[in-house]
């Protein structure tokens, strides 16, 4: 069985993302949306993890630009696509989140990840969550989501 990366690698990806993106600033950013909901699993928060807005249709003019951000101790999360908070550019998405635990350390290389939600909602291809984040915004509960087995 391969190893999956850890939380911790997931993250420092997301920041690096985020640090790149810093590197185009000065040009005009898509119009974005403010996303923010939580996640939920067997009726009780997901308390870390991160969630990601893959696109699927961006909004026409629109940059191919996923959405992220981080799952807090109480479920909840804000995206951002260009600086914090700034939310997700209006199209269609796949919604991608990722919860583990443990994972190899320099003293337990062979250390396995334990995923805290189904791994189904860790991959783009098989996550059955989908999103549409419209310009005119969304009802309160439209970017809460309740994972199932």
């Amino acid at each position: 069985m391969g190893r999956v990366p850890s939380s911790k690698c997931a993250c420092c990806v997301a920041v690096a993302l985020m640090a790149l993106s810093a590197c185009g600033q000065g040009r005009e950013t898509p119009k974005t949306v403010p996303v923010a909901g939580t996640v939920t699993y067997q009726g009780k928060p997901v308390m870390m993890g991160s969630i990601v807005f893959q696109p699927v249709t961006p909004s026409p003019g629109s940059p191919f630009r996923p959405a992220q951000g981080v799952l807090e101790m109480d479920g909840s999360y804000e995206v951002q696509s260009f600086a914090a908070g700034d939310g997700a550019v209006p199209g269609e998405y796949r919604v991608v989140i990722t919860s583990t635990d443990g994972g190899p350390t320099p003293e337990e290389p062979e250390r396995m990840i334990t995923w805290l939600i189904p791994r189904k909602y860790g991959d783009a291809e098989k996550t059955p969550l989908t999103v549409t984040v419209s310009e005119h915004g969304a009802n309160a509960d439209a970017y809460n989501f309740v994972l199932e087995d």
